[in-house]
């Protein structure tokens, strides 16, 4: 990208991290389908289960879940087998995502690094602030902004003019820029993409995070795709099984 100049080298990075965005959104509705289908494998294995302790303990009532726990028998043995068939389905999309996240964290570097002076409307916004100076009003400012929503580099550095010209209202400037370190620090410190891949592990707590850096670079990102998600939350906090909630 060296003979392009800057807005081309800055708008090649943009298709580079599109490309990244649609990526991990691929894996994880991959990933969403797989945990469908063994939800759905072990709703069955529990009807069959339910149907098998009926037979031979008629008319008794008992807790399932502390039932199941305290006699393995045959549905913990299903269980395990499907939930390690899609443990193994899920090794793609999960390789698929820690891949694309480098390399979206990579072309997200690289066009914030990148200074527009190319740019006839960068320069002219530069030269607005500048003569209006203290005297710019919120509005003002704000239009300003939003000519540059998503471009990390022209938004950090219209703040730092605000700030060199002591303006009193820089349009909430600070709402559009994010901290990609402190995004990219949660994910890896929390590991969020290896809990998202495995079979009980939460996707939206990744989406959420992987959202508000496609935010910041100016994409949209559905920061909950799993529906799934927001049942197993509520099921931990109701004690209502999930497989119950999902018939409702």
């Amino acid at each position: 990208m060296t003979n392009k100049t800057q807005s081309e080298q800055k708008e090649g990075y943009r298709n580079q991290i599109r490309v990244c965005l649609n990526a991990i959104s691929g894996a994880m509705s991959r990933a969403i389908q797989i945990k469908k289908n063994m939800r759905a494998e072990l709703d069955e294995v529990r009807k069959k289960d339910d149907i098998l302790f009926e037979q031979t303990n008629p008319g008794v009532f008992y807790d399932k879940t502390e039932f199941r726990i305290k006699n393995p028998g045959f549905y913990r043995e299903q269980e395990e087998k499907i939930k390690a068939k899609a443990a193994d389905l899920l090794k793609d999309p999960y390789r698929l995502t820690v891949e694309a996240i480098d390399e979206l964290e990579e072309a997200v570097i690289a066009r914030r690094s990148i200074v527009s002076i190319d740019d006839p409307k960068f320069t002219a916004a530069i030269a607005i602030v500048q003569a209006a100076g203290p005297g710019i009003d919120f509005d003002t400012a704000a239009s300003i902004n939003a000519q540059f929503e998503g471009d990390q580099n022209s938004l950090a550095t219209l703040k730092s003019i605000y700030v060199s010209q002591k303006c009193p209202y820089d349009g909430g400037i600070d709402k559009m820029i994010y901290d990609l370190n402190a995004v990219m620090n949660t994910i890896r410190i929390n590991s969020l993409v290896l809990q998202a891949f495995r079979p009980e592990g939460f996707i939206n707590r990744l989406a959420q995070h992987i959202a508000k850096i496609a935010q910041g670079e100016g994409f949209e990102f559905d920061p909950s795709p799993d529906d799934n998600d927001l049942i197993a939350e509520f099921s931990k906090r109701s004690g209502i099984p999930e497989e119950s909630l999902r018939g409702l």
